[in-house]
């Protein structure tokens, strides 16, 4: 079933929790949003709410049946699976692990009631290769680093096509330079609130949560987005619809500085070893992302530092996406993940000096890497 949550006034310091999740999120207040929860039940499920007559996006919403994933990590293969359990028609444009996925598809193995299933997209390809079937959506669901080509990528799968895309990564301000190489097209930010690795070419497991929130940027949200929430929930997923999705990215990249940028600098802790080691530190490093958001318009209110460690502690030991890209040799999503703020933070005259530290310090291992 599919629960609205109605316009309420604007006030600080109301969360919606997502599960026993580390990631808190934010109560919805631009205007309703669609919240899309696996078996709900009570008075106040209702039907989904009709989209606006004057909504310019709702023939493609209508229209909705084949998606593209560039990308077959993690986040891609998870939730391009949910999408064709849904309903819809998935094909993956994959690089490493093309011959995997064509040959047996993506195995999802989850550990949150999923189930364990082999996902195999309608049309498996190579950046360059030709579709079958024009797709509706494209889902760009790879690591924000200067060694991927998003726009290259996109041109060649558009080809001056105006196809909503949904950016699915880590990180702030990672749709700007996609809005601007595209201002046609429909954009689509989507953060998501999982655990989630990569184990193997074609093989992910799911540990930990999986709610996804999606919503138009720079904000607002349309008919598009209320259609795949409604295909992920019949997959099996949990989905939800904010009018803020650069808030969000905010809110979440509290915990992805901090625990991503610690443990690589730690040489290779998990998540509890450093929060059972350094807790302040982290606390800390959490305080200045929250500040250089306050200085983008985005207030996020102390309780959701406290939660995200309090949640952090709960859930299983767990190494972070920028650990195990570490750990493969992979390049890291510095930029996406802590360059971004320390930029707007100099940029507002904010003063960050871990964050500066801890930036600098995964700057020089990309150096000798580079070396």
């Amino acid at each position: 079933r599919v629960r609205a949550i109605h316009p309420r006034p604007k006030r600080r310091g109301v969360f919606a929790h997502s599960g026993n999740s580390p990631f808190i999120l934010p109560a919805l207040h631009h205007s309703y949003a669609l919240s899309v929860q696996p078996g709900f039940q009570g008075e106040n499920a209702v039907s989904r709410p009709k989209t606006s007559l004057h909504d310019p996006f709702s023939r493609e919403a209508d229209q909705l049946s084949n998606v593209l994933v560039i990308g077959s990590g993690a986040l891609g293969s998870l939730y391009g699976a949910l999408l064709q359990r849904g309903g819809l028609s998935v094909s993956v444009q994959a690089r490493s692990d093309y011959l995997a996925i064509r040959n047996t598809g993506i195995r999802i193995e989850s550990h949150q009631g999923l189930g364990d299933w082999i996902f195999r997209p309608e049309q498996v390809i190579q950046e360059g290769d030709p579709l079958k079937v024009e797709p509706d959506l494209i889902l760009m669901a790879v690591k924000v680093t200067p060694e991927v080509p998003r726009i290259r990528l996109l041109e060649k799968v558009l080809d001056g096509r105006k196809t909503p895309i949904m950016i699915l990564s880590n990180g702030v301000g990672v749709e700007d330079d996609i809005a601007l190489a595209f201002p046609e097209n429909p954009l689509i930010g989507a953060v998501a609130f999982v655990c989630a690795t990569r184990l193997a070419p074609g093989y992910v497991q799911h540990h930990a949560y999986g709610h996804l929130v999606m919503g138009r940027f720079p904000d607002g949200y349309s008919s598009i987005e209320e259609t795949l929430a409604s295909h992920f929930i019949s997959g099996g997923g949990s989905a939800e619809i904010t009018a803020s999705i650069r808030g969000l990215r905010w809110q979440k990249n509290i915990w992805n500085a901090s625990f991503n940028a610690i443990t690589v600098l730690s040489g290779g802790h998990d998540t509890s070893v450093v929060l059972g080691s350094e807790e302040e530190l982290i606390r800390t490093v959490m305080q200045e992302v929250q500040q250089v958001a306050a200085s983008e318009g985005f207030q996020i209110p102390w309780t959701v530092i406290e939660k995200q460690i309090e949640g952090t502690h709960r859930m299983p030991a767990y190494s972070p996406s920028m650990l195990l890209d570490e750990q493969a040799h992979r390049p890291l999503e510095t930029e996406a993940i802590l360059g971004n703020v320390v930029r707007v933070a100099k940029r507002n005259g904010i003063p960050t000096p871990r964050l500066d530290t801890l930036y600098a310090l995964l700057k020089f291992r990309s150096l000798r890497k580079e070396g």
